[in-house]
């Protein structure tokens, strides 16, 4: 979905088998409006494959392995994609974002 004017969305969750919250925030990500969770305690941005798929920016994807992550149980990091502009509102910035692989899903 295309951004035609400036917009924020926040939704807050409430998983209530853990008594936590998490915030998601609509965000407009290279002209394409998309969800996205806010994790305060993150040392950096992360993307699924497939979002950087669906959203066009393929061509941008570098395949690296000079960025380490932790891995858990169905993520793997592929690479990154550099220099994408991300805008919260008002707020415009680049950002580089990892590209990870998601072959299971947890739900809580």
């Amino acid at each position: 979905m295309k951004v035609e004017e400036t917009l924020v969305i926040c939704r807050i969750y409430i998983n209530e088998s853990h008594h936590n919250k998490t915030l998601h925030l609509f965000v407009e990500v290279s002209n394409h409006l998309v969800e996205g969770l806010v994790d305060i305690g993150a040392s950096m941005f992360v993307m699924a494959a497939r979002v950087v798929h669906e959203l066009g920016i393929i061509h941008l994807f570098i395949n690296t392995k000079s960025y380490k992550i932790p891995s858990s149980v169905g993520t793997q990091a592929l690479g990154r994609v550099n220099e994408i502009h991300v805008r919260v509102g008002e707020i415009q910035c680049l950002v580089m974002f990892m590209v990870l692989t998601l072959t299971t899903m947890t739900c809580f």
